[in-house]
């Protein structure tokens, strides 16, 4: 599944051809669907924070019937920011099949291209400088919640480490329709809690609480995630100084 945008990013579809290649090396038949997202451009920017809820549970919706018209086996997600990380594993869980998420990576923009588009959305923005940017967070989260390849978060986007996780990916895919491995195994309560815990020591974005906790509301049976935020709060230990896809990185 592509979540492509009409700005970001021709190198998703680079990675959706080569997750093809591997499925079909590794035995399988693959299958690839683009759900167009034109929510994510500038334009939008300062209407992304109101809609964001809305847009995630229509891009879940919208995959989840595509998927059970094609009766597909397994999935894997190729992932642009955080809201699309979100309705890939919200669903995960409604589909419960076989499923892997692939981030697409974060980027190193222009920023004086970056400080203009902000402006020109309304939306003015100051990094913090200690905090880790939303769409690396949710993918960090992601593979924290175990629906990642182990150490497929954060890298750069273009990158040939990343070509090289999205080929393994469609390798892996294969794997887990074979051993018919499916997201309500993985996503445990102890998934849950390995996140946030993983979230707080990371600094990742504020969206990250929001995101996790219509996840977790969303199973059959709900987890607590804002509970579980501030059980651990307290306790956090803040490790990494992260400004992923800024002139600092």
């Amino acid at each position: 599944v592509n979540t492509f945008h009409s700005t970001p990013g021709s190198h998703l579809t680079e990675l959706s051809q080569i997750v093809q290649n591997s499925v079909w090396e590794a035995g399988g038949l693959p299958f690839e669907f683009a759900i167009a997202d034109q929510t994510g451009t500038p334009i939008s920017e300062r209407k992304r924070r109101k809609l964001g809820p809305q847009r995630r549970d229509r891009l879940a919706s919208d995959i989840v019937n595509l998927a059970r018209e094609a009766y597909l086996e397994g999935l894997v997600f190729i992932s642009a920011d955080d809201h699309d990380a979100a309705a890939h594993i919200l669903a995960a869980r409604r589909l419960d099949i076989p499923t892997l998420i692939l981030p697409g990576g974060y980027r190193r923009p222009d920023v004086a291209g970056v400080q203009a588009s902000r402006q020109m959305a309304g939306n003015f923005v100051t990094d913090s400088g200690y905090d880790c940017d939303t769409t690396s967070s949710m993918q960090m989260v992601a593979e924290a919640l175990g629906m990642c390849l182990p150490g497929s978060t954060p890298i750069q986007a273009g990158s040939l480490r990343l070509r090289k996780l999205a080929f393994m990916a469609g390798q892996q895919i294969v794997r887990l329709v074979e051993d018919n491995i499916l997201p309500s195994t993985i996503l445990t309560s102890e998934a849950f809690e390995n996140a946030v815990k993983f979230a707080l020591a990371t600094g990742a974005s504020f969206n990250t609480v929001g995101q996790l906790a219509a996840i977790g509301a969303s199973a059959e049976k709900p987890v607590d995630v804002i509970g579980l935020f501030e059980r651990y709060a307290q306790d956090a230990t803040f490790l990494p100084d992260l400004s992923l896809g800024t002139a600092m990185n």
